[in-house]
């Protein structure tokens, strides 16, 4: 699995982190439902890899991606339940501010209840 090679390669991080970036928005672009997959599995994952996945979420395009309410909902679990400092907090700010919060055709791409949630 390619973020999971991404978040826990211990060699040449910098080289890894590129090219699971580049798989990853590839991926994302054509099927964006996956990040709701890898968001669960981060969920799930140990502390120890945050600071990778932060690093890879910094560089993802989350536009095409819509949450599901499930989505959001872990979102602003990680942003009420933890402290701002922390990593989860951090990787929740950063997978909330990459979304697409602008309008296509007069309609708001991420519905006006998460708007106003946010």
């Amino acid at each position: 699995d390619i973020y999971h090679i991404g978040v826990t390669s211990t060699v040449e991080k910098q080289s890894t982190d590129l090219a699971c970036k580049n798989c990853l928005s590839a991926i994302i672009d054509h099927c964006p439902g996956v990040v709701s997959v890898i968001i669960n599995n981060i969920d799930k994952q140990t502390l120890k890899d945050l600071p990778n996945n932060l690093r890879i979420f910094r560089g993802l395009s989350l536009l095409s991606w819509l949450p599901s309410d499930d989505d959001f909902k872990l979102l602003t679990t990680w942003l009420q339940t933890t402290p701002v400092t922390s990593l989860t907090n951090q990787l929740s700010r950063v997978i909330i501010k990459g979304l697409n919060w602008g309008s296509h055709k007069n309609k708001l791409s991420i519905p006006c209840e998460y708007h106003r949630k946010m």
